[in-house]
């Protein structure tokens, strides 16, 4: 859910088996996606290829920027969101803006 067309990036540095492995490990010491956790079907991405200049317009893409939080703190995360209309400025970064909101 979190790259478009995975089937084509097995072998792509971001989408190797080594750091999916990594990222499952970090989740595993107790962290929570807050956006998964939010939006469990949702498929939203935080970075498009500059090199391809349709990429955001086509929204292929990949969530690469994650907010993890402890269980306990997840449980008061009332928002997140990824800001998309920073990435369409003129010589914009290939990524945007993810941000969330706990009410804590």
């Amino acid at each position: 859910m979190d790259v478009h067309s995975p089937e084509k990036h097995l072998k792509h540095v971001c989408y190797h088996e080594e750091v999916r492995r990594a990222y499952e490990y970090t989740l595993a010491w107790g962290f929570q996606d807050v956006f998964v956790k939010l939006y469990p079907h949702r498929q939203q991405y935080t970075f498009w290829d500059y090199r391809a200049p349709s990429s955001l317009e086509a929204n292929k893409g990949w969530r690469i920027d994650h907010i993890l939080a402890t269980a306990s703190l997840a449980e008061h995360c009332l928002r997140v969101e990824v800001d998309v209309e920073p990435r369409r400025a003129k010589d914009s970064s290939d990524h945007t803006f993810l941000w969330a909101e706990f009410s804590v």
